[in-house]
């Protein structure tokens, strides 16, 4: 049989119980089998064979397997490597038959013994392949030296390690006031430094009037600046304050601020930026890349859906989304006739009631976003159903968002009707 695989080693991580493991490679005697138990410190014992443990499979082109007299510990790692003894034991009688088995088993042990040494190999220090040195010997060294290349990088040297007497060095006076301290803060102590610069992270350490001082890291957004004798965190100004104008103090403001207080500031009261949308297809339509400073209106024209007694949603959001939850709304209908009722809503702001839309009617009117306070927005507003008791729809409410509104949507309860007719235009100023 040829000798087909290049593998010659094979290693096992001990588990305190396992004592059988397959060799998954060719030898020729149990002789040529050598076993190593290696310790998670690093000692290696060589196992003896038939004392430590035993063979079988030898001359088998698939391997064999070693049993163990006592299993490796766990941390402990066992390698089974083939260790042919380097000689020519096939002699050849001139004249005589050639058997096949014989010349291929001499075969065999020659490439064993080339994968053995290619395996010694691949373990040992080399110089790369590129390098254009020769010859180069490793020094024989006795304790305590180290390996360095010589000054002309042309060999590798020995060289013994110089041993300083600290009596012979010279310290100075200041070096003497803290190389007798305990330990490094009473180092910091003598020298006057500062303790724990790194104890939390964000905190600035720095001198202050009575010796070492911290500033606790700034809320996010702030600035670090100083009151003229210490440092200290400036918090951003909000829009209410860019807006107003009458701040004296420095503070800290993004861009988007000091853009926030030119509009207001140079707004006329006329609208700032328009936008529409279809309201032909869909389940919502959303508009988005709003910037409205204070006020939004909506003008709903002829916007329809394709199914009965739906009740439309009004829903407004961030850049982190629409928001679906957190909405005070209620919404007064009257019919002529009928008189006044009123339903409340807390996932959006509710324009119309269920019970007078049909699909074949369709909503027009206005509604207005108006802006309180920082992000909460309250809405207003009259919306008319087409149908046949022609409802007048009177919603209101509020919802503070957890940033800078920059879009609305229109939806139904449930998000199930499509809308089939109309659109939405928008206002913002």
């Amino acid at each position: 049989m040829t000798l087909s695989s290049s593998t010659s080693r094979i290693s096992y991580a001990g588990d305190g119980a396992s004592t059988s493991f397959p060799i998954p490679f060719k030898f020729l005697a149990d002789a040529d089998i050598k076993a190593i138990r290696s310790e998670a410190s690093g000692t290696e014992t060589t196992w003896s064979l038939n004392s430590d443990y035993t063979l079988s499979g030898a001359g088998n082109p698939a391997g064999g397997t070693l049993a163990a007299t006592s299993a490796p510990a766990s941390g402990e790692t066992l390698t089974i490597l083939r260790d042919v003894t380097i000689n020519q034991e096939t002699d050849l009688t001139e004249g005589d038959p050639l058997p096949a088995e014989t010349l291929e088993t001499a075969l065999d042990k020659l490439t064993m013994i080339c994968q053995q040494i290619d395996e010694e190999m691949t373990r040992a220090v080399k110089l790369v392949k590129s390098s254009s040195k020769t010859d180069v010997d490793f020094p024989e060294g006795t304790a305590n030296q180290f390996i360095r290349w010589n000054s002309a990088a042309t060999a590798l040297e020995a060289v013994s390690v110089t041993v300083v007497d600290a009596s012979a060095l010279t310290i100075t006076a200041f070096a003497e006031t803290f190389l007798d301290d305990a330990d490094g803060d009473a180092v910091l102590g003598t020298i006057g430094g500062l303790k724990d610069v790194m104890t939390t992270r964000g905190d600035l350490a720095y001198e202050g009037d009575s010796g070492e001082a911290r500033l606790g890291v700034g809320a996010s957004g702030a600035v670090l600046s100083s009151d003229g004798t210490d440092p200290v965190w400036v918090a951003a100004a909000s829009q209410a304050e860019m807006e107003a104008g009458t701040e004296t103090a420095i503070r800290a403001m993004s861009p988007q601020r000091v853009s926030q207080a030119i509009a207001a500031l140079a707004n006329d009261g006329s609208w700032g930026s328009t936008a529409s949308a279809a309201t032909t297809s869909g389940t919502s339509v959303t508009i988005t890349g709003v910037t409205a400073l204070s006020e939004i209106g909506l003008y709903f024209d002829g916007v329809s859906m394709n199914t009965d007694n739906q009740e439309l949603l009004l829903q407004i959001g961030d850049s982190g989304g629409l928001e679906t939850s957190g909405y005070s709304s209620t919404i007064h209908r009257y019919v002529a006739g009928v008189g006044l009722s009123t339903d409340t809503a807390t996932t959006g702001f509710q324009l119309t009631t269920g019970a007078d839309y049909d699909a074949a009617d369709t909503i027009n009117g206005t509604i207005r976003l108006l802006k309180l306070t920082g992000n909460t927005w309250a809405v207003s507003g009259h919306l008319i159903v087409t149908s046949s008791n022609g409802p007048l729809m009177m919603p209101f409410g509020e919802k503070t968002l957890s940033a800078t509104l920059d879009r609305v949507s229109i939806t139904t309860v449930g998000g199930t009707a499509t809308f089939d007719a109309g659109a939405l235009y928008l206002m913002a100023r």
